[in-house]
């Protein structure tokens, strides 16, 4: 549990770094480290045996490698964050999210990158995709393929959540199904 306090300390210290290197305000630096610092919904994840800890951890390595791509655009620093936001997906799926940031940084600083703007690019794409490749073979060699996927389970237990209980606001709006536009709906059985 310790651990977790100590990595998320180290991103809120990288994050700190890259803030300061990209505003020279020791000021709001600090503000902005003690923000994260007293955010008392943040800091529970890290004292919890969760993958949350790490998560947020990574995000704020994320934001601090972010700063630093755009502030001094190197392939070091692209390497870095690429390769943070595949541990970042390996972690929890929902880290795809950060994917569509890395053209989206390439198209934002596209004159920043022209002397070397191919050795970044594959910089920026080729960490993160070895560290999924990496996680699914890790995964596969000890659980087999193919992976099996939550979504369908959390998706129809949430739908029966949504029909059973008549306190739920959609419900109440939409009293057939609870889902869609009103020219949309199908009668169900309600629950007794």
């Amino acid at each position: 549990m310790h651990f977790q306090v100590w990595i998320y300390a180290a991103s809120l210290a990288a994050l700190g770094r890259a803030v300061l290197s990209a505003t020279g305000s020791t000021l709001f630096t600090l503000g902005l480290l003690a923000a994260n610092c007293i955010n008392p919904e943040v800091n529970r994840f890290h004292f919890i045996l969760l993958t949350e800890s790490l998560f947020v951890s990574l995000t704020v390595l994320i934001i601090a490698g972010l700063i630093q791509v755009i502030h001094r655009p190197d392939w070091r620093s692209a390497a870095c964050l690429s390769g943070l936001m595949g541990l970042a997906i390996a972690l929890r799926p929902v880290g795809y999210a950060f994917l569509p940031l890395l053209p989206l940084l390439a198209i934002v600083r596209w004159r920043a990158l022209l002397p070397r703007r191919g050795l970044i690019l594959v910089a920026l794409v080729l960490p993160a995709v070895a560290v999924v490749l990496l996680e699914t073979s890790v995964y596969a060699q000890h659980h087999g393929l193919p992976r099996k996927s939550l979504a369908s389970v959390h998706a129809i237990g949430k739908a029966s959540v949504v029909l059973t209980n008549r306190d739920n606001p959609i419900r109440r709006t939409m009293p057939t199904t609870g889902f869609g536009p009103s020219w949309k709906r199908v009668p169900v059985p309600h629950a007794r």
